[in-house]
This record gives structure tokens, C-alpha cells and sequence, in this order.
């Protein structure tokens, strides 16, 4: 398969059945896990550093096969790797507490900009909609 590059975020450690295997955490979120003939080389996985992945296959399940440090990437490639992406499911989080704290808000009498309260008004006619759906 044809590598890619990724920024690492973290490398954790899993055990199952007494073997040890490792799991590279992306700084986009995306995990891999780390081939069993790397387990001696995952301590030269870095944070914050990129590293171009050659991926494999072994029963149906893909693996990083190798990889190598990126030292000719630029500064803006390093950091649109790095930036995380935001789930639907996150977003959904924030939007549910921002509704409720205007919520409390609007019934305790305080003050709420026009504008923030009818996106919260919004929000709870679009999700009523969508629960009724």
C-alpha cells in the first residue's frame, strides 16, 4: 500500500491476553494500529512530529507495516495535519449545553441577546422536528 503522512498525537499501549500491541492516536483523531515487528520501534514515535505510514493488511484488519520521520514537511502542512477535526457528535454536545445554559437563562429572568435566543429556539424546533421524523 502507498504511505501517507499523519501527525502523531500519542502512542498507547494495549494489552489482550498477555500481548502487548500499541495504537498510533493521530492529531486528527484516526487510530492505527502499530504492526507487531514495529513493538521494538515504538519508542522512536514522537508527539507533535509527522511521520509518513505504510500501511498493510493481515486477516481483513489493516496495520502500519512501517514508518518514517517527515523531515521536508512545511510548516502549513504540519499544521493542517495537525488540526483536529471536529465530530458531528461533539458538535451536537456543545450545541445541547449552549441551549441549555440559555435555557436557564431565559427562565431565570436574566438577560440573552435577541439573536442567541432565537438560535437556541431554533435549535430546540429543529431537534423536536427531527425527533418526530
Amino acid at each position: 500500500m502507498e504511505g501517507f503522512i499523519v501527525v502523531v498525537d500519542k502512542v498507547e499501549k494495549k494489552t489482550f491476553n498477555n500481548k502487548v500491541s500499541y495504537k498510533l492516536v493521530s492529531k486528527l483523531g484516526d487510530e492505527y494500529t502499530i504492526g507487531k515487528v514495529l513493538n521494538n520501534r515504538v519508542r522512536e514515535i514522537l508527539p507533535n512530529v509527522a511521520y509518513k505510514l505504510t500501511m498493510d493488511t493481515y486477516n481483513g484488519s489493516d496495520y502500519i507495516k512501517d514508518f518514517v520521520k517527515c523531515i521536508d514537511i512545511t510548516p502549513d502542512k504540519l499544521k493542517e495535519l495537525s488540526k483536529p477535526v471536529k465530530n458531528q457528535k461533539d458538535i451536537s454536545i456543545e450545541a445541547q449545553a449552549a441551549v441549555k445554559c440559555v435555557s436557564y437563562m431565559i427562565s431565570a429572568g436574566q438577560f440573552v441577546p435577541e439573536d442567541i435566543k432565537e438560535l437556541a429556539l431554533n435549535w430546540i424546533r429543529n431537534a423536536l422536528m427531527e425527533a418526530n421524523k
